[in-house]
């Protein structure tokens, strides 16, 4: 039984799941309730933080190639360690290198297809969503 289950509202209240409570990466949406009474001069409810849409290209680049390569190093670290099992130094940074640097280039390639497909969908008057771009293909403008 979910609490205002009978609710009809467009997104209804949901409780977190036990791997929420212990991942710690349950945030609840803020409900906005309108005014107080007694305060009439504070700033409005901010929205979240949104990391595509608030911050810069050149940042979301970095980002992406932060995120990137720590996930391509330890990629390139199990199949040093565990698949290939090369021999000499020449060779390990030569396999490191081989799953690197596409892997990293991959995660930047993601964001700046997104950021392109932005501009020309804005520019053709639609939005361009990240479902959009994995699910439709890369090069393809949704209006």
């Amino acid at each position: 039984m979910v609490l205002n289950g009978d609710s009809t509202h467009p997104n209804p209240f949901r409780n977190p799941m036990p791997f929420n409570h212990f991942a710690h990466f349950y945030y609840p949406d803020r409900i906005y309730k309108g005014w107080p009474d007694s305060v009439h001069d504070t700033a409005p409810i901010k929205p979240r933080f949104n990391v595509f849409t608030d911050t810069t290209f050149g940042w979301r680049m970095y980002l992406a190639a932060k995120k990137g390569f720590v996930l391509s190093t330890a990629a390139a670290y199990f199949d040093i360690m565990a698949v290939t099992k090369p021999k000499t130094p020449r060779a390990k940074l030569g396999r490191f290198l081989h799953i690197t640097t596409p892997n990293t280039l991959a995660f930047m390639s993601y964001i700046a297809a997104r950021d392109f497909l932005g501009v020309v969908s804005e520019k053709m008057g639609g939005t361009v969503s990240r479902a959009e771009t994995v699910h439709t293909g890369f090069f393809s403008v949704n209006c």
